[in-house]
C-alpha cells in the first residue's frame, strides 16, 4: 500500500477569517506530527468531518479534526457566513462583565480593540472579535463559550489563561433551568426581536440565541449552558439542553464579523461608547454594516438569511506531496498513529493501491 508524504511550506495557520462550519464526509486519512513537520496520508473509507469554510476570497474549505493541520480540501462556489460565534465578553469602568455581539470596532495605539454596545459599554480585552474573526482558526470561538458557560475558569475576560479548547465535538449542555420555559417573541416595529419570559425578563434574541438547528430547533443561551428551544405560534418553548456540537448550530448572518443595525438606542449607546473610546485612546470607532438586509438582522432568528453556495471536495496539500511506501513509513515513525493507520489500510484495500 502506498501513502502521501506531504512535506509543509512555510506555516500552516492561514490568517483568514472562519466564516462557517458544517459536517461532511471526505476519504483522504491524515496523521503525522505537527512539531516534526512530517505528515503522511492515504486514500481510505468515507468518514464524516466537520468542514471549515474560510472567507479567503476563494473559497477555501478545510477540515477540523484534532490531530490534523490546515489542510485544503476543496472550495466553496457561493458564499456562506453563520459560524455560531458568541456574544463577546467586555468589561465596564466598574469592572462589571456583560456579553453581548452588539460590538463597535476601534483601534488602538497597539492592536484593534472592540467596545461593547452595552447600557454601560465595555471594552473587550484581548483583541477578541478581532482576534476571533482573523487568527484563522476556532480555538477562541470554543474559550469564549467555556468560559460563559464553566464557572471554575477564570473571569470572562481573562483569555489567555483559559485552556486550550480545540475539539470540534464541544457539547455545553444546560443544567436543567430552563427547560419547559416559554418566552413570547415579541417584534419590534424597525428594532431588534425580544423573547420575553413569563416573569417578564426580556431578552434581545440576538444575544440570547447561540443560533438554531438545520432541524429548524432555536438553540438558547441559558446561564448554565445550551437549550433546545421550539416554536410554538407566537412563542418560544424550551425543550431539554442541547447536548450536541457546537458546530451544528447556525449562527446569525455574518456573526463572525459581528454586525450591528443602528436603530434608535443602537446610535445613543454608540455615543456613549466613543466617549469611552476617547478616555481609553481608541480611535476609528465603527460598527459593521454588512451587505445584507437589516430585516434579517432585526428579525433573526425568526427569519433565516438564505445562503447559496456548494461544497466541492478535493484534497491538496499544503506543499509538496509525493507516493511513499506506508509501511517503511510505519517503521520510523514510531506513533500511535500507525497501529490505526495499519488497521485502516486492511479496512480500505482496494482503494488505493
Amino acid at each position: 500500500m502506498w501513502c502521501i508524504r506531504v512535506d509543509l511550506e512555510g506555516d500552516v495557520f492561514w490568517e483568514h477569517p472562519v466564516v462557517a462550519v458544517r459536517r461532511g464526509v471526505v476519504n483522504f486519512h491524515f496523521f503525522g506530527d505537527l512539531k516534526r513537520r512530517e505528515f503522511f496520508g492515504f486514500v481510505g473509507p468515507p468518514r464524516e468531518v466537520f468542514l471549515i469554510f474560510v472567507d479567503d476570497g476563494r473559497g477555501l474549505l478545510r477540515v477540523m479534526e484534532r490531530g490534523e493541520p490546515w489542510l485544503e480540501y476543496g472550495r466553496v462556489d457561493g458564499y456562506v457566513a453563520d459560524l455560531p460565534a458568541p456574544p463577546l465578553p467586555g468589561v465596564t469602568e466598574d469592572g462589571d462583565v456583560v456579553w453581548s455581539r452588539l460590538a463597535a470596532r476601534g483601534d488602538a495605539p497597539e492592536n484593534p480593540v472592540d467596545v461593547i454596545l452595552a447600557d454601560r459599554p465595555a471594552v473587550c480585552r484581548n483583541d477578541c472579535r478581532y482576534r476571533l474573526v482573523e487568527d484563522g482558526s476556532l480555538t477562541l470561538l470554543l474559550k469564549f463559550l467555556s468560559l460563559r458557560f464553566t464557572p471554575s475558569l477564570p473571569r470572562a475576560y481573562d483569555v489567555e489563561a483559559v485552556a486550550w479548547w480545540n475539539s470540534p465535538y464541544m457539547y455545553l449542555p444546560g443544567k436543567g433551568k430552563l427547560t419547559r420555559e416559554e418566552f413570547k417573541i415579541v417584534e419590534p416595529d424597525n428594532d431588534y426581536l425580544r423573547l420575553v419570559g413569563r416573569g417578564g425578563d426580556e431578552y434581545l434574541a440576538w444575544d440570547f440565541v447561540l443560533g438554531t438547528l438545520d432541524t429548524g430547533e432555536w438553540i438558547l443561551m441559558g446561564d448554565d449552558g445550551l437549550y433546545v428551544a421550539k416554536r410554538e405560534g407566537d412563542k418560544v418553548v424550551v425543550k431539554w439542553p442541547y447536548h450536541g456540537s457546537v458546530f451544528d448550530v447556525r449562527g446569525p448572518p455574518y456573526a463572525p464579523f459581528y454586525p450591528v443595525v443602528a436603530v434608535k438606542w443602537i446610535r445613543e449607546r454608540f455615543e456613549r461608547a466613543k466617549e469611552l473610546a476617547a478616555r481609553r485612546s481608541i480611535r476609528n470607532l465603527e460598527i459593521y454594516q454588512p451587505p445584507v438586509d437589516a430585516a434579517y438582522l432585526l428579525r433573526w432568528p425568526l427569519v433565516q438569511f438564505p445562503w447559496e453556495y456548494e461544497v466541492v471536495c478535493g484534497f491538496t496539500p499544503y506543499g509538496w506531496a509525493k507516493r511513499v511506501d506506508c509501511g517503511e513509513v510505519c517503521k520510523y515513525l514510531k506513533t500511535p498513529w500507525c497501529g490505526e493507520i495499519i488497521a485502516l489500510m486492511r479496512e480500505s484495500a482496494g482503494w488505493l493501491t
